[in-house]
């Protein structure tokens, strides 16, 4: 007669096949939440760095171009500050969060950027473009991803202050002239080398009777004399000698505004003028008694 215990009594052999079995289970679940929870992990790293890059890409430009000026380190009207992160992500505006994760259009940002006729309208010069605001609608939607690395601020001082890097406000610096060779000119000098620097080379020289004309209507105003072609000809031998001697002759020649040259001309012109202003007027003054009849 077989006892009850014997119904549960498994085989000393058994036993040991079943612990194994229940050991892979217990490590299969262990290594699959493993599996799951890296993968997760992955996951969260690759939306953050999307997150990132939109950021960088799209909403910072948008915020140091159209916002910052009025709401930054210089100036903060409404005493809003659109550089820095904490105050764009917990501001409240009116009572209105500035950044509302829970209801994206409610969130006063994007509210103002509308331009409705019966809300304040911003940036107040002009309606951001469609592609603009679609940039700040999305970064709202996908919950306002603000890189902890983020300095706007310092950005925006950068900007604010970048026209004094510009070369007409920089105090004159007197170059090093001590390779300059003798015989040639230091404007001449840096221009060549900065050509050499881009691998550029000078156009060629002008000929003597372009530098001829040149000369004449520079200094004068007026064409050369027939006679000075062929005295710059005569003397292409020596031309740099010849163009200073010619200069000075320029020099002392009767030019169109100083000798009187173009009075009669202006004088014509001016009073061609008046008198059609005068024509003008009494045309109009024709018309309206016309139109009183």
């Amino acid at each position: 007669m077989i006892s009850e215990s014997n119904h549960f009594h498994c085989p000393s052999g058994r036993r040991p096949i079943l612990r194994w079995k229940s050991l892979f289970v217990f490590g299969l679940i262990l290594s699959n939440a493993a599996f799951a929870a890296s993968h997760a992990n992955a996951q969260a790293v690759e939306d953050n760095r999307q997150k990132e890059e939109f950021f960088e890409t799209h909403v910072r430009p948008l915020l140091l171009d159209r916002c910052i000026e009025c709401h930054g380190p210089k100036k903060q009207e409404g005493e809003l500050r659109l550089d820095q992160r904490q105050q764009v992500l917990q501001a409240i505006v009116s009572d209105v969060k500035l950044i509302d994760l829970e209801s994206v259009t409610q969130s006063r940002l994007l509210q103002v950027i509308q331009h409705a006729e019966d809300d304040v309208q911003m940036p107040p010069s002009s309606k951001l473009p469609d592609e603009s605001i679609a940039v700040l609608t999305r970064w709202i939607s996908e919950g306002a991803f603000w890189p902890e690395t983020a300095n706007l601020e310092a950005d925006a001082i950068q900007r604010a202050e970048q026209w004094r890097q510009h070369w007409a406000f920089q105090p004159p610096v007197m170059p090093d002239l001590s390779q300059v060779p003798d015989a040639m000119n230091p404007v001449d000098y840096f221009v060549t080398s900065k050509l050499s620097e881009k691998q550029l080379h000078p156009s060629p020289g002008a000929d003597i009777r372009t530098l001829v004309r040149r000369l004449s209507y520079a200094l004068t105003g007026l064409p050369p004399a027939l006679g000075d072609y062929d005295a710059a000809e005569k003397a292409a031998g020596d031309k740099k000698a010849w163009i200073n001697q010619y200069t000075d002759q320029l020099r002392r020649r009767p030019t169109m505004v100083s000798d009187g040259l173009a009075t009669g001309w202006i004088s014509h012109v001016i009073l061609t003028r008046v008198v059609m202003s005068l024509q003008q007027i009494e045309n109009t003054r024709k018309r309206g008694s016309f139109a009183n009849g």
